[in-house]
């Protein structure tokens, strides 16, 4: 990749999960879990995946590529005991002063969310979820990656969360997180795909299920990627009241998601990535 730019998609087993990732900020494209572990005819499993992704990265672009990989590599660790938000940020309590934050991304989104997530220094009464497309069993340890570079508390979502501001719930790949009101809390649910959903976790469910408990106090955020998961969930977060940002073209790996959402015209600001956290924590009232 730093002598000839070449779209690469990775393919491994599950054994190998750390190594996806750490191809993923050295420059990979995507990545395609293998079936099994060893050469057998079950690998055939994947070929309609795996042409699918081929003709996706084609129009990915090397340069941004290169550029999130290079940013997510010179990141530095957070010492442990800071990552753990504050006992007065933490509450059982849905606050009514407290922001939501979902964001959704595809092709080029594990090193973006890093980007984003690393740049928050502060400990912000601020809740976040995320609905990366990803395949069944490798979500965990990408969020355990992304807590390893941030100070607020990042986890895989599991059925039962209470949503708590200072915390990340990524949704588990190849199934849907969806947050529902439960007395005074909201509590995230995962669930199977519905019908035929193309893209896993989709973007839209998660965006839909948090608008109209958040309502004016959401903030939705589309980044790169393929296809138009988040177009719908655009519509609802603003008839609910809620805005959304999106990444500028120009720092896109794959223009695809945030095209379609600035085609709604519902989007209220349109920022290249090195800018998002900062537009983040702009809207919800953190911005120093």
């Amino acid at each position: 990749m730093q002598k000839q730019p070449t779209p690469i998609i990775v393919v491994s087993s599950r054994s190998d999960d750390g190594n996806v990732f750490k191809a993923l900020e050295l420059g990979a494209v995507e990545f395609v879990p293998k079936p099994s572990s060893k050469v057998s005819p079950i690998l055939m499993d994947i070929r309609e995946e795996l042409l699918e992704k081929v003709r996706e990265v084609t129009s990915a672009n090397l340069s941004n590529v290169m550029a999130h990989g290079n940013a997510a590599s010179q990141l530095k660790r957070v010492p442990a005991p800071t990552r753990q938000p504050r006992q007065d940020v933490v509450s059982d309590e849905v606050a009514q002063d407290y922001r939501m934050v979902v964001i959704g991304s595809s092709t080029g989104g594990p090193p973006a969310l890093q980007n984003i997530f690393s740049a928050i220094t502060d400990e912000i009464p601020v809740a976040f979820a995320v609905a990366q497309h990803m395949p069944p069993g490798f979500t965990r340890a990408f969020a355990e990656r992304l807590n390893r570079f941030c100070v607020l508390s990042i986890k895989e979502a599991e059925n039962g969360d209470i949503v708590r501001p200072g915390q990340v719930l990524i949704a588990p790949g190849g199934k849907n997180l969806e947050l529902f009101q439960k007395g005074s809390n909201v509590i995230a649910k995962v669930s199977d795909p519905k019908g035929h959903q193309r893209y896993l976790p989709s973007v839209d469910t998660l965006f839909s299920s948090a608008a109209s408990i958040y309502e004016k106090r959401l903030l939705g955020v589309v980044l790169t990627g393929m296809g138009n998961d988040g177009r719908m969930g655009v519509h609802t977060i603003n008839s609910h009241g809620g805005r959304v940002l999106a990444e500028a073209e120009e720092s896109c790996v794959v223009f695809g998601m945030p095209k379609e959402a600035i085609a709604t015209g519902l989007v209220d600001r349109i920022v290249p990535l090195p800018l998002v956290c900062r537009e983040i924590l702009k809207e919800c009232g953190y911005d120093r």
